[in-house]
């Protein structure tokens, strides 16, 4: 996970929103934060802290009450194909094959080449043998490979993660936690995960960034630092525990 330069900045940042009755809800309060090409980062912090809010914004869904969020310098206004998302929720096209749906963002301009990623895409993700069953079919974890595989076949620099493990057990997380290691070192796709897991966090992160509670603001940032490649061994060691206890602290606080 290299860093060169910076991919994506959020320059002061504030959101609200109008809840019920018209009640002003601050989501998050002057936020600034810049990530590099390369890096990846985590965000953590208590419900309801903004850490989707963050996500949101990054992909293009929601624009911000005040602040500017840029991708390569350019200013976000929506969606672009350059920033892919991928949710906790099992995010499938049903009346769609496994095949169909990683092929689902592809330009079908050249069908020979795009056949060829498709194909490369299931055997990273080990679906192969399930390329034309439906979503159905599938465990949780496979599900999860299956939405990370249709955002990665289109090439994405920035790939968005809101919490896409959290509603796997806990073998079929690690499994998934090692998966995506893989994929974003094979890739150098920049990545920003939003996780209640810190170990999840410590683990998979360049740098670990800590919301306080509602508004959301910055209230530490810290690095990781655990050798690469990285691995579940590295759980257990001294290095893993000072960094996780950093993180929790600043939790705490």
């Amino acid at each position: 996970m290299t860093m060169e330069s910076s991919l994506l900045e959020f320059k002061n940042i504030a959101k609200e929103f109008v809840g019920s009755g018209k009640q002003r809800i601050v989501a998050l309060g002057d936020v600034s934060l810049s990530i590099q090409q390369g890096e990846f980062v985590s965000i953590v912090g208590p419900s309801g802290c903004g850490k989707t809010t963050l996500l949101r914004l990054a992909a293009g869904l929601d624009i911000p009450s005040s602040g500017r969020v840029l991708y390569d310098g350019e200013l976000v206004t929506g969606p672009g194909p350059e920033r892919g998302l991928v949710f906790q929720a099992y995010t499938a096209f049903p009346w769609l094959t496994v095949r169909e749906n990683i092929a689902f963002g592809l330009n079908p301009s050249n069908p020979i080449q795009e056949d060829e990623r498709i194909t490369r895409w299931l055997e990273k993700t080990g679906l192969t043998e399930f390329a034309d069953h439906y979503p159905k079919a599938l465990s949780g974890g496979m599900r999860q490979r299956m939405a990370l595989a249709r955002t990665m076949i289109v090439s994405p620099k920035v790939v968005l993660m809101d919490e896409p493990m959290g509603a796997l057990d806990q073998r079929t997380r690690e499994k998934m936690q090692s998966f995506l290691l893989q994929v974003i070192l094979e890739t150098n796709t920049t990545a920003i995960l939003v996780t209640h897991d810190i170990r999840e966090a410590v683990l998979l992160s360049d740098r670990i960034i800590i919301l306080g509670a509602r508004p959301g603001r910055i209230v530490g940032e810290i690095k990781s630092d655990l050798a690469n490649p990285r691995n579940h061994h590295q759980l257990a060691t001294p290095e893993f525990e000072s960094i996780y206890n950093r993180v929790g602290e600043c939790l705490l606080e």
